[in-house]
């Protein structure tokens, strides 16, 4: 009768751990999965706000075409880049970042900001010099 209570004991208490493991281990799993949707949501955030810059940028473009005797691309690689063009009038040069209304400057465009109302601008002309034996050949089909 001792043995049959003992066992019994043992049962139970086993049966208490696993439903303790299961429930902490369902937890767990809802953590994960909501923080799996939070990522999701703001990969999802990231594209769509990348999309809609573009989108702002390019209608910025077209609007101030006849404004300016030259326009010119900043053409980059860098995401991080803090002028979108150069915009050149018969009197004066505009660095120009289009931005969603109401949207604020990110710090380094801000600091492109400060820096041309500061007049920190300065107009370089660089020379290159190709190297000796530096030659560009049609490819042989």
């Amino acid at each position: 009768m001792q043995v049959s209570y003992v066992l019994l004991s043992v049962i139970i208490a086993v049966m208490i751990l696993l439903i303790i493991t299961i429930i902490y281990l369902y937890g767990k799993i809802q953590s994960q999965k909501t923080a799996l949707s939070k990522k999701q949501t703001g990969a999802h955030q990231m594209g769509v706000n990348q999309t809609k810059g573009d989108l702002y940028q390019i209608l910025g473009v077209f609007s101030i075409l006849a404004d300016y005797d030259q326009l010119g691309f900043i053409s980059t690689t860098s995401k991080q880049m803090s002028v979108d063009m150069i915009g050149i009038k018969s009197d004066r040069i505009d660095f120009i970042e289009f931005k969603k209304k109401g949207v604020d400057l990110k710090p380094n465009e801000n600091k492109v900001r400060k820096l041309v109302e500061a007049k920190r601008v300065h107009y370089q002309v660089k020379d290159i010099e190709l190297p000796e034996g530096f030659r560009i050949e049609d490819r042989s089909a």
